[in-house]
This record gives structure tokens, C-alpha cells and sequence, in this order.
């Protein structure tokens, strides 16, 4: 069998230094990132690249001082690399690197010299946000406004996420998907974020919805990338309530599973019993 390619994408210094992407490869002032680049007009933690299943990766901004720019053009919200992209960050810049092609959902995931993913299936907590009526906010707003208010949206949610023990898996362009695993007190921990998360939206910079569910889940990733996806019908779920609390004019949803197993640690309102495309039989949700 062949080598493993453990680095299939980097980001490249104009020096040629190469930095692997390895699950979330951050970029910055500070000497905890991946990428540090030392000088004052970057922000200690500026930007970040994630990578997602099917050979995604994404960048995103964290807020900066002073914006990141790709391909000449300041970031309003994540988007997604492709080889040969350039990022300024500051005075610097950085080639995003992915020669190989980028798998389409559907084929193979695996050759002869791959790691065999790990598959198993856990309990987590799935939660989506999204920006409501981002093409308003992009027609309303000067581009360096809106970068700055989304990047800093989403630099507030990962910190209320990652305090509170979940991860953020993918981000969505206008929003993200992210998770807790279950874990003994993690209802409390999952509580306190939902209301952490509900003070964000109060501010409306930018208005967002948020989306709960509790499943099962499959959870695959290759050990040597350092990362891991959840799929499966359930993730779908929370997707398809998403677009539901868009058409009922929900801010914040959750389905019956999530909100049997917060029991009395969040007050919540019933909202009825609603079909779901793809999904037999009708479903009871609750606002929050």
C-alpha cells in the first residue's frame, strides 16, 4: 500500500513554508495559532480556515481590526477555498493549496492509500444558526460593515460554543452547524449556551435564528486529519427545522427530543405539531 497523504490541502507563505490544514488551522498575531504572522496589524486571533467533509475547507474572519481579504476582496462571511486562493492578512499573504480534486458527495471516499475512516455513533446535541435575511443586510450595508459585523457574530457564538464544550462542525456561508456531544451535565452546559446565545441575538448584529435537536448520530473522520463530521437523517433534521422556523418566523426552535432532554433547565412554549419534507408523520417543536 502507498503512503498516507495525512496533508491533502495547506496554506503557503510567499517564502514557501508550508502549513498543513488540519482540522481548524487559525491564523494570526498570537504564537497559539497555525499560522502566526508577527506584525501589528494583524489581530491576535484573525482569521481561521476549517476543514469540512468532502474536502471542503473554509475561511473565516474572527473579527479583525483590520479584515481579511480574499482574492482581493474583503470576507463579509465564510466562504469556501479553492486552490490557487489568495489570502492578505495584513501586510501578508498566503496561497491556499489543494492540488488533488475535491471529492463530490456521492463517490468513493477511500483509495488504496487512504486511512479507513472511523465510523461510530454517539448522542449529541445539534444545533444550526443562520443569519436572517443576509442578502438585505449585503444590500443595506457597505461590504467592510458586513464583514465586520459577521465576523464578529461568529467570533461570539464559536466562544459561547467552545465554553460550553461543543465544536462548531461546518460553516455555511451565513451561518454555522455545530455540536455537543452528551455527556453527564451537559444539559445545563447546552442551557446556558442556548441562553448565552439568545443575549447575542437580542443586539439583532445581525439577526439569527437558532435551531436545536437531540439525536443519534454517525460520526466519521480520518484520524490523521484531525477531524470529524456527523451525518445522517438526523442532521438532515435539524437542516429541514431550520427552514421551518425560517417559514413560521421563529428566532429560536427546538424539537421535542431536545426539549424532553433539557427537561426544566431552559423555560420553552409549544409551537404545535408541523411536517417536515423527507420525513413521515408530523413532529412537535418548541420555542425557547
Amino acid at each position: 500500500m502507498g503512503e498516507t497523504i495525512s496533508h491533502p490541502a495547506w496554506v503557503e507563505h510567499a517564502g514557501g513554508e508550508r502549513v498543513p490544514i488540519i482540522g481548524a488551522c487559525s491564523i494570526g498575531r498570537a504564537p497559539s495559532n497555525a499560522v502566526v504572522l508577527n506584525d501589528e496589524r494583524v489581530s491576535r486571533r484573525h482569521a481561521i480556515i476549517q476543514a469540512q467533509e468532502q474536502g471542503e475547507s473554509w475561511l473565516a474572519d474572527l473579527g479583525s481590526s483590520n479584515g481579511t481579504y480574499l482574492n482581493g476582496r474583503r470576507l463579509s462571511e465564510p466562504a469556501r477555498l479553492a486552490d490557487g486562493d489568495r489570502i492578505e492578512v495584513g501586510p501578508f499573504a498566503l496561497v491556499f493549496r489543494q492540488p488533488g480534486p475535491v471529492r463530490e458527495p456521492g463517490m468513493d471516499p477511500l483509495t488504496e492509500d487512504q486511512t479507513i475512516p472511523a465510523l461510530k455513533r454517539a448522542t449529541c446535541w445539534l444545533l444550526v444558526a443562520d443569519i436572517v435575511g443576509s442578502t438585505r443586510l449585503n444590500q443595506a450595508l457597505a461590504a467592510e460593515q458586513v464583514s465586520t459585523l459577521t465576523s464578529d457574530w461568529l467570533t461570539a457564538c464559536k466562544q459561547i460554543i467552545a465554553e460550553t464544550g461543543g465544536s462548531i462542525d461546518k460553516f455555511l456561508g451565513d451561518g454555522f452547524f455545530a455540536f455537543w456531544p452528551d455527556a453527564p451535565e451537559q444539559a445545563q452546559a447546552v442551557a446556558d449556551a442556548l441562553g448565552r446565545l439568545r443575549e447575542v441575538q437580542a443586539r439583532e448584529q445581525p439577526p439569527f435564528r437558532v435551531i436545536l435537536h437531540f439525536a443519534e448520530v454517525c460520526i466519521s473522520g480520518l484520524a490523521t486529519l484531525g477531524k470529524e463530521h456527523l451525518w445522517g437523517a438526523d442532521v438532515t433534521f435539524a437542516f429541514r427545522a431550520e427552514r421551518l422556523a425560517s417559514g413560521l418566523k421563529e428566532r429560536r426552535l427546538m424539537s421535542d427530543p431536545a426539549r424532553e432532554r433539557l427537561g426544566s433547565a431552559l423555560p420553552t412554549a409549544e409551537v404545535g405539531w408541523h411536517v417536515l419534507p423527507g420525513y413521515e408523520g408530523k413532529f412537535r417543536f418548541w420555542r425557547f
